[in-house]
Protein backbone atom coordinates (compact mmCIF):
# COMPACT_ATOMS: atom_id res chain seq x y z
CA UNK A 1 0.00 0.00 0.00
CA UNK A 2 3.07 2.15 0.78
CA UNK A 3 4.82 1.68 -1.95
CA UNK A 4 2.92 4.16 -4.52
CA UNK A 5 3.74 6.77 -2.32
CA UNK A 6 7.56 6.19 -1.63
CA UNK A 7 8.91 9.13 -4.11
CA UNK A 8 6.76 11.34 -2.71
CA UNK A 9 7.41 10.89 0.71
CA UNK A 10 11.27 10.77 0.23
CA UNK A 11 10.95 14.16 -1.49
CA UNK A 12 9.33 15.32 2.32
CA UNK A 13 12.46 13.40 4.16
CA UNK A 14 14.86 15.98 5.47
CA UNK A 15 18.44 16.32 4.13
CA UNK A 16 21.41 16.31 6.70
CA UNK A 17 23.72 18.85 6.33
CA UNK A 18 25.82 17.92 8.98
CA UNK A 19 29.44 17.98 7.87
CA UNK A 20 31.65 15.13 8.52
CA UNK A 21 32.38 11.61 6.25
CA UNK A 22 29.59 9.63 5.05
CA UNK A 23 30.01 6.49 4.25
CA UNK A 24 27.75 4.72 1.11
CA UNK A 25 27.59 1.23 1.32
CA UNK A 26 26.10 -1.52 -1.47
CA UNK A 27 25.72 -5.07 -1.42
CA UNK A 28 25.65 -6.56 -4.98
CA UNK A 29 24.89 -4.66 -8.22
CA UNK A 30 22.68 -6.29 -10.47
CA UNK A 31 23.67 -5.56 -14.09
CA UNK A 32 20.27 -3.45 -15.07
CA UNK A 33 20.92 -1.21 -12.07
CA UNK A 34 24.78 -0.44 -13.28
CA UNK A 35 23.58 2.95 -14.94
CA UNK A 36 21.69 3.92 -11.46
CA UNK A 37 24.69 3.58 -9.66
CA UNK A 38 26.88 5.27 -12.02
CA UNK A 39 24.11 8.14 -12.23
CA UNK A 40 24.11 8.42 -8.07
CA UNK A 41 28.13 8.81 -7.91
CA UNK A 42 27.88 11.01 -10.29
CA UNK A 43 25.20 13.14 -8.82
CA UNK A 44 27.03 13.07 -5.59
CA UNK A 45 30.03 13.69 -7.02
CA UNK A 46 28.53 16.75 -8.71
CA UNK A 47 27.97 18.56 -5.32
CA UNK A 48 30.24 16.76 -2.87
CA UNK A 49 33.98 15.38 -2.99
CA UNK A 50 34.56 11.25 -2.27
CA UNK A 51 37.46 10.62 -0.30
CA UNK A 52 40.10 7.54 0.05
CA UNK A 53 39.65 4.63 2.44
CA UNK A 54 42.64 6.56 4.17
CA UNK A 55 41.70 9.80 3.92
CA UNK A 56 38.72 8.97 6.39
CA UNK A 57 40.27 9.96 9.58
CA UNK A 58 41.43 13.46 8.92
CA UNK A 59 38.01 14.21 7.60
CA UNK A 60 36.00 13.62 10.07
CA UNK A 61 36.08 17.63 11.00
CA UNK A 62 35.37 18.56 7.49
CA UNK A 63 33.23 21.64 6.60
CA UNK A 64 31.08 19.94 4.35
CA UNK A 65 29.45 16.77 4.01
CA UNK A 66 32.57 14.20 1.95
CA UNK A 67 31.47 10.62 0.64
CA UNK A 68 33.18 7.38 0.91
CA UNK A 69 32.27 4.19 -1.12
CA UNK A 70 31.91 0.85 0.64
CA UNK A 71 30.47 -2.90 -0.87
CA UNK A 72 29.66 -5.55 1.67
CA UNK A 73 29.59 -9.33 1.06
CA UNK A 74 32.48 -9.44 -1.56
CA UNK A 75 30.15 -9.88 -4.84
CA UNK A 76 31.59 -10.22 -7.87
CA UNK A 77 29.30 -7.57 -9.63
CA UNK A 78 30.81 -4.86 -6.62
CA UNK A 79 34.45 -5.64 -8.49
CA UNK A 80 32.84 -5.37 -11.95
CA UNK A 81 31.36 -1.70 -10.98
CA UNK A 82 34.34 -0.54 -9.29
CA UNK A 83 36.29 -1.29 -12.47
CA UNK A 84 33.58 0.43 -14.77
CA UNK A 85 32.52 3.23 -12.91
CA UNK A 86 34.64 3.92 -10.43
CA UNK A 87 38.35 3.56 -11.51
CA UNK A 88 37.61 6.08 -14.07
CA UNK A 89 36.10 8.56 -11.76
CA UNK A 90 39.45 7.86 -10.03
CA UNK A 91 37.29 7.27 -6.22
CA UNK A 92 39.03 4.71 -4.23
CA UNK A 93 36.33 2.05 -2.50
CA UNK A 94 36.52 -0.63 0.79
CA UNK A 95 35.33 -3.75 -0.09
CA UNK A 96 34.20 -5.70 2.68
CA UNK A 97 34.94 -9.94 2.30
CA UNK A 98 34.43 -13.03 3.83
CA UNK A 99 37.24 -14.43 3.92
CA UNK A 100 36.21 -18.14 4.31
CA UNK A 101 33.89 -17.61 0.62
CA UNK A 102 36.70 -16.52 -1.21
CA UNK A 103 37.37 -18.43 -4.17
CA UNK A 104 33.61 -20.52 -4.17
CA UNK A 105 32.62 -21.58 -7.54
CA UNK A 106 29.32 -23.02 -8.97
CA UNK A 107 27.43 -24.88 -6.39
CA UNK A 108 29.77 -24.47 -3.36
CA UNK A 109 29.02 -20.26 -3.71
CA UNK A 110 25.69 -20.82 -4.16
CA UNK A 111 25.56 -23.06 -1.18
CA UNK A 112 27.80 -20.38 0.99
CA UNK A 113 25.55 -17.70 0.12
CA UNK A 114 22.23 -19.40 0.59
CA UNK A 115 23.50 -20.95 4.13
CA UNK A 116 26.64 -18.59 5.37
CA UNK A 117 24.96 -15.48 4.35
CA UNK A 118 21.18 -16.51 5.35
CA UNK A 119 20.28 -15.88 1.11
CA UNK A 120 16.46 -17.53 1.42
CA UNK A 121 16.42 -15.52 -1.87
CA UNK A 122 18.79 -17.02 -3.68
CA UNK A 123 18.00 -19.64 -5.90
CA UNK A 124 20.73 -19.92 -8.58
CA UNK A 125 24.09 -18.54 -8.79
CA UNK A 126 23.00 -15.35 -10.63
CA UNK A 127 26.35 -13.63 -12.33
CA UNK A 128 25.98 -10.70 -9.97
CA UNK A 129 25.87 -13.07 -6.77
CA UNK A 130 29.06 -14.70 -8.05
CA UNK A 131 32.16 -15.14 -5.09
CA UNK A 132 35.68 -13.38 -5.86
CA UNK A 133 39.12 -15.23 -6.09
CA UNK A 134 41.78 -14.10 -4.10
CA UNK A 135 43.41 -12.62 -7.70
CA UNK A 136 40.30 -10.16 -8.12
CA UNK A 137 40.55 -8.67 -4.61
CA UNK A 138 44.75 -8.45 -5.01
CA UNK A 139 43.73 -6.52 -8.75
CA UNK A 140 41.58 -4.10 -6.66
CA UNK A 141 44.61 -3.21 -4.50
CA UNK A 142 47.01 -2.77 -7.31
CA UNK A 143 44.32 0.02 -8.27
CA UNK A 144 44.42 1.25 -4.97
CA UNK A 145 41.25 0.22 -3.35
CA UNK A 146 41.29 -1.41 -0.02
CA UNK A 147 39.72 -4.71 0.68
CA UNK A 148 38.79 -5.22 4.65
CA UNK A 149 37.13 -8.31 6.98
CA UNK A 150 33.38 -9.13 6.80
CA UNK A 151 33.87 -12.06 9.38
CA UNK A 152 35.23 -15.43 8.22
CA UNK A 153 31.57 -17.24 7.32
CA UNK A 154 29.20 -13.85 7.74
CA UNK A 155 28.42 -14.65 10.78
CA UNK A 156 25.74 -13.02 13.05
CA UNK A 157 28.08 -11.90 15.60
CA UNK A 158 25.32 -11.00 18.46
CA UNK A 159 24.29 -14.55 18.32
CA UNK A 160 28.49 -15.73 18.91
CA UNK A 161 28.32 -16.34 22.37
CA UNK A 162 31.73 -18.89 22.52
CA UNK A 163 34.58 -16.68 22.26
CA UNK A 164 36.23 -19.32 20.47
CA UNK A 165 34.15 -18.53 17.52
CA UNK A 166 34.07 -14.34 17.82
CA UNK A 167 38.38 -15.24 17.33
CA UNK A 168 37.23 -17.75 14.25
CA UNK A 169 35.08 -15.01 12.81
CA UNK A 170 36.61 -11.87 13.44
CA UNK A 171 40.46 -12.36 13.91
CA UNK A 172 41.39 -14.77 11.95
CA UNK A 173 39.00 -13.50 8.79
CA UNK A 174 41.63 -10.18 9.19
CA UNK A 175 44.35 -12.72 9.72
CA UNK A 176 43.29 -14.65 5.95
CA UNK A 177 43.32 -11.80 3.89
CA UNK A 178 46.93 -10.30 5.08
CA UNK A 179 47.96 -13.60 4.25
CA UNK A 180 46.35 -14.54 0.86
CA UNK A 181 47.18 -10.74 -0.31
CA UNK A 182 49.81 -9.19 1.74
CA UNK A 183 47.90 -6.33 3.20
CA UNK A 184 47.44 -4.58 6.26
CA UNK A 185 43.49 -5.11 6.93
CA UNK A 186 42.35 -2.06 9.63
CA UNK A 187 38.72 -2.21 9.03
CA UNK A 188 36.30 -4.65 9.69
CA UNK A 189 32.13 -4.64 8.81
CA UNK A 190 30.10 -6.50 10.81
CA UNK A 191 27.26 -8.75 9.03
CA UNK A 192 23.66 -7.28 8.36
CA UNK A 193 24.93 -3.83 10.07
CA UNK A 194 22.04 -3.79 12.15
CA UNK A 195 21.84 -3.06 15.95
CA UNK A 196 20.81 -6.54 17.24
CA UNK A 197 23.75 -7.95 14.93
CA UNK A 198 26.27 -6.93 17.05
CA UNK A 199 27.02 -6.61 20.86
CA UNK A 200 29.59 -5.26 23.48
CA UNK A 201 31.63 -8.81 23.69
CA UNK A 202 31.83 -8.50 20.09
CA UNK A 203 32.89 -5.02 19.77
CA UNK A 204 35.79 -5.51 22.32
CA UNK A 205 37.31 -8.07 20.46
CA UNK A 206 36.89 -6.23 16.59
CA UNK A 207 38.95 -3.14 18.87
CA UNK A 208 41.50 -5.23 19.97
CA UNK A 209 42.49 -6.48 16.02
CA UNK A 210 40.69 -3.78 13.93
CA UNK A 211 41.32 0.17 13.84
CA UNK A 212 37.82 0.92 12.69
CA UNK A 213 34.63 -1.41 12.99
CA UNK A 214 31.62 -0.03 10.09
CA UNK A 215 28.08 -0.81 11.20
CA UNK A 216 24.74 -0.60 8.76
CA UNK A 217 23.29 2.45 11.41
CA UNK A 218 22.60 5.36 9.29
CA UNK A 219 24.13 8.75 9.97
CA UNK A 220 27.37 11.01 9.36
CA UNK A 221 30.69 10.67 10.65
CA UNK A 222 32.21 13.15 12.89
CA UNK A 223 35.25 13.86 15.17
CA UNK A 224 33.48 12.89 18.28
CA UNK A 225 32.72 9.41 16.15
CA UNK A 226 34.48 5.97 17.91
CA UNK A 227 36.41 4.28 15.46
CA UNK A 228 34.15 1.39 16.58
CA UNK A 229 30.64 2.40 15.56
CA UNK A 230 31.18 4.02 12.19
CA UNK A 231 28.21 4.78 10.86
CA UNK A 232 27.53 4.13 6.94
CA UNK A 233 24.06 4.74 4.37
CA UNK A 234 22.76 1.50 3.11
CA UNK A 235 21.80 2.49 -0.26
CA UNK A 236 19.34 -0.28 -1.75
CA UNK A 237 19.23 0.21 -5.68
CA UNK A 238 16.59 -1.37 -6.45
CA UNK A 239 13.77 1.11 -4.76
CA UNK A 240 13.62 4.50 -7.10
CA UNK A 241 15.93 6.59 -7.91
CA UNK A 242 14.65 9.74 -5.71
CA UNK A 243 14.77 7.24 -2.62
CA UNK A 244 18.12 6.50 -3.46
CA UNK A 245 19.05 9.86 -3.60
CA UNK A 246 17.63 10.67 -0.69
CA UNK A 247 19.35 7.80 1.63
CA UNK A 248 22.51 8.31 -0.40
CA UNK A 249 22.33 12.18 0.76
CA UNK A 250 21.25 11.13 4.77
CA UNK A 251 16.79 11.84 4.34
CA UNK A 252 16.99 8.82 6.72
CA UNK A 253 19.37 9.50 9.16
CA UNK A 254 16.79 11.12 11.44
CA UNK A 255 14.93 7.63 11.55
CA UNK A 256 18.26 5.93 12.76
CA UNK A 257 18.57 7.99 16.42
CA UNK A 258 17.92 5.87 19.18
CA UNK A 259 19.77 3.09 16.84
CA UNK A 260 23.12 5.70 17.21
CA UNK A 261 22.69 5.69 20.35
CA UNK A 262 22.46 1.82 21.53
CA UNK A 263 25.50 1.64 19.34
CA UNK A 264 26.92 4.46 21.43
CA UNK A 265 26.45 2.62 24.50
CA UNK A 266 27.16 -0.42 23.52
CA UNK A 267 31.03 1.04 22.62
CA UNK A 268 30.95 3.01 25.83
CA UNK A 269 29.98 0.07 28.28
CA UNK A 270 33.33 -2.08 26.91
CA UNK A 271 35.03 1.18 27.75
CA UNK A 272 36.47 1.02 24.06
CA UNK A 273 38.86 3.96 23.79
CA UNK A 274 38.20 6.61 20.33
Amino acid sequence: MMEPLLPLLCRLLPRSRTSGVRILLFHEIREERLEMFRRLILFIRERYRFISPAEYESHLGADEPVYLISFDDGFASQIEAARTILDPLGIKALFFVCAGGVGFRGDEALDYIIRRMGRRDVKELSPHLELPAWGDLAQLISRGHVVASHTMNHARLSEAADPAARIEEIVRSGDEIEKQLGTKVEWFSYPFGDIDSIDAAALEVIGSRYRYCCSGVRGINRADTNRLRVLRENVDLERPAICVKQAALGGLDFYYSSRRRRLREMVDHGRMPD
